[in-house]
């Protein structure tokens, strides 16, 4: 079908940005802010319908799936697993409140 080339979609959204932020200044950017906030949260719920239907509205049959054919990624991950993201977590938690919008 007629699709839209990537490399126009990102001219376009940049352009659309660049606006709002020009024409309206930080209550601009706040309203983008939101608008992204709420395409994510519509974007997760779709997905999660759409896993939903596909699983018989139930996600038990993945989950079985999942333990039978990689018994790994459903135990509890090594120590070193877990101290890796833990770090990671901390690091990214306190460096964000030091940013300079924060």
């Amino acid at each position: 079908g007629d699709t839209v080339p990537y490399q126009l979609g990102v001219v376009a959204f940049v352009l659309v940005m660049l606006t709002y932020s020009w024409l309206g200044g930080m209550r601009a950017v706040a309203l983008t802010d939101i608008m992204q906030g709420i395409a994510l949260l519509v974007g997760v719920a779709v997905l999660l319908i759409g896993a939903l239907y596909l699983t018989g509205n139930h996600l038990g049959g993945a989950v079985q799936y999942l333990i039978e054919n990689e018994p790994a990624k459903a135990e509890v991950p090594p120590l070193d697993v877990s101290v890796n993201w833990l770090s990671m977590i901390l690091l990214i938690g306190f460096g964000a409140a030091v940013y300079p919008h924060a």
